[in-house]
Order: structure tokens, then sequence, then C-alpha cells
């Protein structure tokens, strides 16, 4: 993603998404990689799907599924934030489903994670039920404090 971040976006913060490409499929419980990135400030890294967080300050982690293709009906992706240095899932999850088929609307995966060491960090597919494909699925991680 090239150019200026939008008027009020923080230096502190990273701004990620996917771009108009080959269609994704994730993977359950891997990192979801992203083709653009841009980042603002020093406080967090991105590399291979996974963001790097440095120590003692509180991070808000949003993410959002805009398109998706069902091969069912009942087709849904759920996306979910995982603290990979603790191991555990936190905030809440992004449902992307299909209402015949087709792409509905879609939830914020969102999240407040505060690290008091460095700390990495993933957006993962917790649910994936007759996915064909994925368009686009974007995220932010930003320093509140």
């Amino acid at each position: 993603m090239s150019g200026p971040a939008p008027q009020g976006f923080p230096s502190s913060s990273i701004l990620l998404a996917t771009t108009q490409g080959p269609p994704l499929v994730p993977t359950l419980g891997e990192a979801i990689l992203f083709e653009a990135c841009e980042i603002r400030g020093t406080n967090i890294t991105f590399r291979a799907g996974i963001f790097s967080l440095c120590g003692g300050h509180t991070y808000k982690c949003m993410a959002g599924v805009t398109t998706g293709v069902f091969s069912g009906p009942r087709g849904n992706i759920t996306c979910r934030w995982r603290n990979i240095t603790a191991g555990v899932l936190f905030g809440v999850h992004c449902i992307q489903s299909a209402a015949g088929g087709n792409s509905g609307q879609s939830g914020l995966a969102v999240g407040l994670i505060t690290t008091a060491a460095p700390t990495t960090i993933q957006l993962e597919a917790s649910v994936l039920r007759d996915v064909s494909n994925v368009g686009n699925i974007w995220a932010t991680v930003e320093v509140v404090a």
C-alpha cells in the first residue's frame, strides 16, 4: 500500500490489508498473510503474518472480512486474534457468512492487548465452513496507551 496514512492516523500504529489479487483461502489456526502493508511508527513490526509488539503499551487490534465466496448456503469464515506469546485467543471474533452462497456482512474482530514485554500476535481463521475463497481481509493494530 502506498501513500500517506489517513489524516489522524496515529504515528505508532500499523495498517495492513489484502490487495486485489489471487483469491485467499486461509488455513485454520495459521496466521493470515497480508499482501499489502503500511507501517507508521516503531512500536509494531510485521513479517509473514506475525505482528511483533513492543512491551509497555496497550494495543487495539481490529480486523474484518470484506468479501467471501462460499460453496454452500451455510458457509462462513470466522477470524480471531491470537496472542502467540501467551498461547491464547483474545478479543471478539468476526464472522463472514453466506446468504444463499453469496457473501454477507462481516462483524469486526476487535481486541485490546496490554504488553509488559515484547509480544507476538496474529489474526487467524478459527472456523472455515464451505469457503471457496476470501477476496479481502483487512487488519489494523494501533498503540492506544
